[in-house]
């Protein structure tokens, strides 16, 4: 059993379950065309201690999220008639080189990578407050702590590792 290729299929099969859900509550066709970002969160302070930045990262995560929900649905996101539009986001933190040293007390570069499922309206709000840099793109909007935001396109052959 391959943990990583499980772990990865289980967040696709989850993440889609969520776009049929969303699509079903709001009426879209099936035809709708759902996009995949993946998306990295760089805080303003890169490095600390990595057991406080675990506890920490969700601050940051659910900092943008209400970013891209006031941004895409509007400042009544959170009324019950509103959650299901609310895009799909699954995160994680992460430092740089962690996938080649064990971890750290200390930690340089620390960062959040995930995921975000976005269709219909939302989806085309959501290009509009991204800013094409290279085959990147960034967040124009400010959020909080967060220093910068990338994000880029998944396709459908590509795979996902989180």
């Amino acid at each position: 059993m391959n943990l990583r290729q499980e772990y990865t299929d289980f967040t696709i099969k989850h993440m889609n379950l969520y776009v049929q859900n969303q699509a079903d509550k709001s009426g879209l066709s099936t035809n709708t065309a759902a996009e995949y970002f993946w998306f990295t969160i760089k805080p303003s302070a890169a490095s600390g201690k990595w057991e406080q930045f675990q506890y920490d990262y969700e601050k940051l995560v659910k900092k943008f999220h209400k970013s891209l929900c006031m941004n895409t649905i509007g400042k009544h996101y959170d009324r019950n008639k509103n959650k299901h539009l609310k895009p799909f986001i699954c995160a994680a933190p992460d430092y740089e080189n962690s996938n080649n040293s064990a971890p750290q007390y200390r930690n340089s570069f620390n960062h959040v990578h995930g995921i975000i499922a976005q269709q219909g309206e939302q989806l085309k709000l959501f290009k509009t407050l991204l800013k094409a840099n290279d085959e990147h793109y960034y967040y124009k909007i400010s959020v909080g702590e967060i220093r910068d935001i990338t994000i880029g396109k998944i396709n459908n052959t590509e795979k996902i590792f989180i």
